[in-house]
């Protein structure tokens, strides 16, 4: 019979013969026990090698089945887990285009997020050692962390591209992502994991409510959203260079750098009237320059401050200068200037506060394409859609977009009722 098996984690010992980190795991089922030797006791690599022992022996349920003898790091003439994930990092930064430099560009969030998980459970281990079982660790753990299942399916996808990829610059044996490749895939289910409700569309009636009370520039960036279907990145990067050379009754302007760009893909935005009347008060910027700019909506907040002032321009604070305090945080922050263009952050931000101002139910931008989405999709059916919202197939678009209308069915089923009565009975 095994023995109790208790609910503290086997400790993290030194081994004094040898110098060497030591952790002893328990088969929670045969009783049998195991020393699993973790590197030079006190140094970084053991510590990450012991929380590794940990997450393989706590994945394969407290069990010895895939918990080896030593989990030292890796040697000199392999690759670890954490030479695999900063390799595809660094494959993955070349990219995107990013140098490193300031904050972490968007497309690249579920790759961080994803990488920090590995590395933090099983970045010492040796990488010809990290397979389905450690695999299912990283599952759990994410799991753990509230994500929903959509981010931990893409998160897991990152995990694996990262090990195809060393595979491709000869870091590990084909042998080690094949395994990887072959798992069982999850039971979400077991791990109780739902899968996330389809959002709905924006309602109209709530955005024309909320527009009024949002900085002109902000205003007629979510105009364009709302008149064109792009996303909010794409509106958010329009430049007045984009609008070179644009005429007739509709605009068309060619993006060149967008979602699908590093597939060759074109992207095109299509203005109608209402669209080019919400640009045109700020295509007198330099070509370069964001055509909507969150700087300028501080700044005429401000002039509106100034005008409507009643204290003296002699007392108080001055005119132009910043009251203590203003700009930071809740939590007492540093002071940041606004930026030159919006981001999806900070339009999310802004159209919170306005729909919260209100009483509104708040939505996003991205909500608002889907609105554009079904108005087109009812209107002029699936494939205009699927051009005006940039999508390569019309399926993506259905997938996404497309509303189920409950009126169709009852019209249908009304058809059926309304047939001549021998026409019931040959049915």
């Amino acid at each position: 019979m095994g023995r109790t098996q208790s609910k503290k984690p086997p400790q993290y010992r030194l081994h004094r013969r040898s110098g060497r980190a030591v952790v002893t795991l328990t088969d929670a089922i045969t009783g049998r026990r195991r020393d699993v030797y973790l590197g030079p006791h006190g140094s970084d690599e053991s510590r990450a090698a012991y929380a590794a022992a940990l997450a393989t022996w706590e994945a394969a349920g407290r069990t010895l089945n895939g918990a080896p003898a030593e989990c030292s790091p890796a040697s000199k003439g392999g690759s670890s887990v954490t030479a695999v994930a900063l390799a595809f990092w660094d494959s993955r930064k070349r990219r995107a285009g990013w140098d490193g430099v300031g904050r972490v560009p968007r497309e690249l969030g579920h790759e961080q997020q994803a990488l920090r998980v590995l590395r933090s459970m099983f970045g010492a281990t040796p990488a010809t050692a990290f397979g389905p079982v450690r695999l299912n660790a990283v599952l759990e753990a994410m799991v753990e962390r509230g994500w929903s299942r959509a981010t931990v399916k893409c998160r897991m996808g990152v995990v694996k591209r990262a090990f195809r990829h060393a595979l491709s610059r000869e870091l590990i044996p084909a042998s080690v992502y094949t395994a990887l490749d072959l798992a069982e895939p999850p039971a979400w289910k077991a791990l109780g994991v739902p899968a996330a409700a389809k959002k709905p569309p924006a309602n109209a009636n709530d955005v024309a409510a909320v527009l009024p009370l949002l900085p002109g520039p902000l205003r007629a960036l979510l105009l364009v959203v709302r008149h064109t279907g792009c996303r909010c990145n794409e509106a958010c990067s329009l430049t007045a260079g984009h609008f070179e050379g644009v005429s007739g009754n509709v605009w068309t302007v060619e993006l060149p750098e967008h979602k699908g760009a590093h597939r060759g893909k074109v992207r095109r935005l299509y203005f109608n009237a209402a669209a080019q009347a919400a640009v045109r008060p700020y295509l007198h910027r330099p070509d370069d320059a964001p055509l909507f700019s969150p700087a300028e909506s501080v700044a005429d907040a401000r002039a509106r401050r100034t005008a409507g002032r009643k204290t003296p321009a002699s007392c108080g604070n001055a005119v132009g200068r910043r009251s203590p305090g203003s700009g930071r945080s809740a939590k007492g922050g540093a002071y940041h200037p606004p930026r030159d263009a919006y981001t999806t952050d900070s339009v999310r931000q802004a159209i919170y506060r306005a729909c919260d101002k209100i009483g509104r139910p708040r939505w996003t931008a991205h909500a608002v394409r889907r609105l554009v989405g079904s108005e087109v999709i009812s209107r002029d059916g699936l494939e205009a859609a699927s051009v005006v919202l940039g999508h390569a197939d019309a399926k993506v678009t259905a997938a996404a977009y497309a509303q189920r209308d409950d009126t169709l069915a009852k019209h249908a089923l009304r058809l059926v009722d309304d047939r001549a009565p021998e026409e019931r009975r040959i049915g």
